[in-house]
């Protein structure tokens, strides 16, 4: 499962980051798991932009600089607006057709 493969980097990269393998704290998880989400962040925007979409989401400073917990949460929403927009016809390659 998923879960399963995450707690396994994690915590291969807690034991590369400690002195030495029994040697793992608290911390060295943080800085793993800290490492993982960043990394998952650079392929979202890797993909980003080699998408063919024109579409660009900003969510404000506080997500800018990696502050709060709702950063995924407004990807992920803004990407299902997006998609039922699409599916509704309401955006062509990106741009909202505002019906006036």
């Amino acid at each position: 499962m998923e879960s399963t493969a995450l707690a396994q980097q994690v915590d291969a990269i807690s034991r590369v980051l400690a002195p030495s393998p029994e040697a793992v704290t608290e911390e060295h998880r943080k800085l793993a798991m800290t490492t993982l989400v960043e990394l998952r962040r650079l392929e979202q925007l890797r993909a980003i932009a080699e998408s063919n979409s024109n579409s660009t989401y900003f969510f404000g400073d506080k997500s800018a600089l990696g502050v709060g917990n709702n950063d995924a949460f407004n990807v992920d929403y803004a990407q299902n607006v997006k998609g039922g927009l699409e599916r509704r016809g309401d955006v062509k390659g990106g741009v909202a057709s505002l019906g006036v």
